[in-house]
């Protein structure tokens, strides 16, 4: 959860299972696609201020597999038109890194940043 660390004063990690609140709404892990090949395994966005960093692999339509803390997982599909680019870019290997619309007005920022749980987490 929240990629080993990345930005660790606003965002610190949870270091034990039973410490993270609301277990079937925090992202364990989500289906990522990175076309530099390096950083495969984590997953970040930031916080403050909001916005997007990393991006999805929508390898099956406009759809993202996530996992949660509790176990289950879930299928989400992708409604924003800059959500879903950034991703298609990911797939067909075109860096697409801090692309615009991570904000409170981005139903699809507000979908992840709602499940990206962390020790300071807080509503949008």
């Amino acid at each position: 959860m929240n990629g080993g660390g990345w930005n660790m004063s606003a965002q610190p990690p949870y270091e034990k299972l039973s410490a993270v609140e609301s277990h079937s709404e925090a992202m364990a892990f989500i289906e990522e696609s990175d076309p530099r090949d390096y950083n495969l395994g984590t997953w970040v966005m930031n916080v403050k201020p909001p916005g997007w960093v990393d991006g999805f692999a929508i390898f099956h339509g406009k759809v993202t597999t996530v996992s949660f803390a509790d176990g289950h997982g879930e299928i989400h599909k992708w409604t924003e038109p800059t959500v879903i680019n950034a991703a298609i870019d990911f797939a067909n290997g075109k860096p697409d890194f801090y692309w615009s619309g991570g904000n409170a007005k981005n139903k699809d920022f507000q979908w992840v940043y709602q499940r990206y749980k962390h020790k300071k987490w807080a509503p949008l």
